[in-house]
């Protein structure tokens, strides 16, 4: 069986990276949320979430990411997804979230969108 949920963070000097790797669904999201928000312990200047290993995402997960979006805004720093596999921005296009978030198509260029 696949892994179902495995979120990791690290820095890199003021801005939060974080790994999702596995599926966020209604029995996971409510886990993804909770490892989002330890990231606002200690505020970053930039928040970015590599989606790379990420296999499924239903709509629970794009409510957690929307709720983490406007958090962000809040609190005055830019959020960016990175690495989003076809499948994953199949779902970000027909929900319409490709138009509500900063895609990058790596995390190299996730940095420096937000260190410009």
């Amino acid at each position: 069986m696949a892994e179902q949920l495995s979120v990791t963070h690290e820095r890199e000097g003021p801005i939060a990276v974080v790994h999702v790797r596995g599926r966020i669904d209604s029995a996971t999201s409510p886990e993804f949320e909770g490892q989002l928000g330890t990231v606002f312990a200690n505020p970053p200047d930039a928040l970015i979430i590599d989606l790379a290993e990420l296999d499924y995402m239903s709509s629970a997960g794009l409510r957690v990411l929307l709720i983490i979006a406007k958090r962000a805004k809040a609190e005055g720093y830019p959020l960016v997804l990175c690495n989003l596999a076809p499948g994953i921005r199949e779902v970000f296009d027909i929900s319409g979230f490709t138009a509500i978030f900063d895609i990058a198509s790596t995390r190299a260029e996730a940095l420096a969108r937000v260190r410009s």
